[in-house]
């Protein structure tokens, strides 16, 4: 067959539908790569894989005798995966410093850190250069990322900043430099519209195809077109099939096909001179139905849909005045490249368009959650990301059945789990937090009588559930009142009645830490709110006592300190009234007039500080984990506003549920000014607040406990609010 004649072939719809479909398979999994906001780091072996058609470098090609590095594996092992393509670089870890991660780490968050700056006064090109060298810090230490928890927080948060200030600065009018020129101008990428597709109703994408003939055309044309990538006709293929018969889904084909014929030799060329399946053109008919110009709203640019990060990686210039992902025969080359260290890492073409869409580390962790290397398996165990944000929750309540809750996103329907406890009952829990890994932890109850409570992970995508019991002679989490946190370390960290204990994931050892002072005059002090900070240190709240007590990883001691009363009561009461408030002392529920009551907390791990939310104080205690320098900062109404618990987002703005007020309040540290947000409803009740932050949008969420509903408060990001602006000037114009 002459690779360049398929397009010209009569039965080319079919043709290219039936590979398109096949690897909007793998497409259609999921965008994670370009859109989730955490790395699944891979932690285990899994079984040699053997591939029929491993890629065969050319050497007539003198750009590819470059990649010396880059030659095939005849039976490639899934190892220990690396997170990108080392070409080449070497590493002397035997002549590192003991302190050599948190001193990259230093670097890394400064060069971060300057990027947000820059973001922040819309220098999008000086900020998406800062992050660039954070990354090339990162990608250059040759330090292994995903062992590194500290620096896989940080990839994950340069990745998502990076994504941020792109789309931001392709989809903005340019102020300063020149108009953009015509051939780096943006069109929607296709892609977007048929993952859109894919995840709406099964209208759009049948389970199965409504025409029983498809299935036999299908069979047959895969008989007679040569491949050189194993084609299988699945139902989800079929299904794909089925829509690209339809209007919507023929017209995406067609608009390829049309665009292909520009392109197809100098690919199939390209590809050949590289040494890969001619068959991978499909790829790019999947990611941008072969536009040049197609950008995702995830940043995403080109004919084969290169992030910024991942194009400079394989060599693609990108600035301003220049996009090398948007030169089709160097992205073709850099994807030939990308596809190349893929293949070697998986050796199987299927896992390999996996990982191009959804990246590697993401695939990988499939496959070690399976023990499957074969997409099919990974497809029908429902263990390849797709594009969620469903709303999880811990349950508090006595009962039989709920442990822990799941409300989906789209539908809002809601799946609850039992994690056992005593007596026939589920165990409860208060407190729940994500990791860099996107593993969710919780806090339950005993599963024995006078037992220890009990910490509890689920991974949200096979909704595997296990529980770690501290051992004996130690103190468990608590469930009244209990809060979980992750440091910067990557352990986990939940409140116990006398202090916190710390879990390592990997090792699955508790560490205890106890509050220096338990019982005083002030009465009891259990610990109430945790917060964990990036150097992987815990601070936690004695809420009668207003102490906070912070731990020392390397010591293994606790530090307490002490808030000062709130100064104007304390003028209010007489010496009398003062002896006897002192000697009643506080709780949860009463205190004295001077009390702080702090309650729950909020790390900025990006920033180094600790916000706690003082209860009866009405305040803000910002502490700073390093120098201890503690500053207050009051609320709005500070004699009517009680603030429950905070969160901080990635522009270091503290959010704040007022639990007793029915409104969230945002705090801006770089201008010292409150923004209230009341809520539509009254009652509510919000012990918690939650923050999700993801292709540049902000959502608040909300537990209405009172009335057993959940809020989603999603925030219109400037753009859109410049669109409406825009749009009602305009209205306002035509008006007159």
């Amino acid at each position: 067959m002459e690779p360049h004649r398929a397009f010209g072939d009569p039965r080319r719809p079919l043709r290219l539908s039936l590979a398109a479909g096949t690897v909007l398979c793998l497409a259609g999994c999921g965008d994670s790569a370009r859109n989730a906001p955490s790395y699944h780091p891979p932690v285990i072996q899994a079984a040699t894989v053997q591939q029929a058609n491993p890629p065969v470098k050319s050497q007539s090609n003198p750009q590819a005798k470059s990649q010396s590095n880059l030659q095939p594996k005849a039976a490639p092992k899934i190892g220990s995966l690396p997170l990108t393509a080392t070409h080449g670089r070497t590493a002397f870890l035997a002549l590192l410093r003991p302190d050599a991660v948190d001193r990259l780490s230093a670097q890394v968050r400064a060069a971060f850190a300057a990027g947000q700056q820059e973001a922040k006064s819309n220098r999008n090109e000086t900020a998406r250069q800062d992050y660039d060298r954070a990354l090339d810090l990162l990608l250059a230490s040759g330090f292994d990322v995903r062992k590194q928890p500290e620096l896989s927080e940080l990839f994950n948060q340069i990745m998502s900043s990076l994504s941020s200030v792109q789309t931001t600065t392709e989809n903005s009018e340019p102020t300063g430099p020149p108009e953009v020129p015509v051939e780096q101008q943006n069109k929607p990428s296709p892609l977007d519209e048929i993952n859109a597709i894919t995840s709406l109703s099964e209208e759009e994408i049948p389970a199965a195809p409504a025409d029983a003939g498809l299935k036999t055309n299908a069979e047959r044309e895969l008989q007679a077109v040569p491949h050189d990538i194993p084609l299988t006709l699945t139902d989800p293929v079929l299904s794909f099939l089925n829509f690209f018969q339809t209007a919507k889904g023929r017209t995406i084909v067609e608009n390829g096909l049309r665009r292909a014929g520009r392109y197809s030799e100098m690919i199939r060329r390209v590809l050949a001179e590289e040494g890969m399946p001619s068959d991978l053109i499909y790829l790019a008919q999947a990611e941008s139905a072969f536009e040049p110009q197609a950008l995702s709203r995830a940043g995403a640019r080109g004919l084969w849909q290169f992030m910024s990060y991942r194009g400079k990686q394989y060599g693609l210039e990108h600035s301003w005045w220049l996009d090398e992902r948007q030169d089709p025969e160097k992205a073709t080359r850099a994807a030939a490249h990308h596809l190349r260290d893929l293949y070697e890492m998986f050796g199987d073409w299927y896992l390999v368009m996996a990982a191009y869409n959804s990246g590697p580390g993401t695939v990988q962790h499939a496959v070690e959650r399976t023990g499957y290397a074969d997409f099919w398996e990974l497809y029908r165990a429902n263990v390849l990301p797709q594009e969620t944000r469903n709303i999880w929750f811990s349950y508090n309540v006595a009962n039989h059945d709920i442990s822990l809750g799941r409300v989906d996103a789209k539908t809002g329907a809601l799946k609850t789990f039992k994690v056992p406890g005593l007596h026939g009952f589920a165990a409860n829990g208060h407190g729940i937090t994500r990791d860099q890994q996107g593993n969710l932890w919780f806090n339950v109850s005993a599963g024995v009588e006078a037992g220890p409570g009990r910490l509890a992970k689920v991974d949200p995508i096979t909704e595997k559930i296990e529980v770690f019991t501290p051992p004996q002679g130690m103190t468990g989490p608590t469930t009244a009142a209990g809060t979980v946190d992750v440091d910067g370390k990557g352990k986990i960290w939940a409140t116990t009645g006398p202090g916190a204990v710390r879990f390592d994931p990997q090792s699955k050892q508790f560490t205890e830490f106890k509050s220096p002072v338990y019982e005083n005059a002030d009465g009891i002090g259990s610990t109430y709110g945790l917060s964990a900070d990036a150097d992987g240190n815990a601070w936690w709240a004695q809420m009668n006592m207003d102490t906070l007590s912070k731990s020392d990883i390397k010591s293994g001691k606790v530090t307490q300190v002490k808030l000062a009363p709130v100064s104007m009561e304390t003028d209010l009461v007489t010496n009398e009234e003062r002896n006897v408030y002192a000697r009643a002392g506080s709780t949860w529920v009463i205190a004295v007039p001077w009390a702080e009551g702090p309650r729950r907390l909020g790390a900025d791990k990006n920033a180094h500080l600790i916000w706690v939310c003082d209860w009866w104080g009405g305040n803000l205690a910002k502490i700073d984990t390093h120098s201890l320098k503690m500053t207050m900062v009051p609320l709005p109404r500070p004699d009517a506003q009680q603030p429950y618990q905070a969160q901080v987002d990635s522009n270091h703005n503290v959010w704040i549920n007022l639990m007793n007020a029915d409104e969230v309040i945002k705090f801006d540290p770089k201008t010292s000014k409150w923004v209230e947000y009341p809520f539509p409803t009254l009652g509510a009740e919000t012990r918690y607040v939650s923050l999700l932050e993801k292709d540049g949008a902000l959502q608040v969420i909300l537990p209405y406990s009172r009335a057993r509903k959940v809020a989603r408060m999603t925030l219109r990001t400037e753009k859109e609010l410049e669109s409406l602006k825009a749009q009602a000037r305009l209205e306002q114009a035509r008006a007159h």
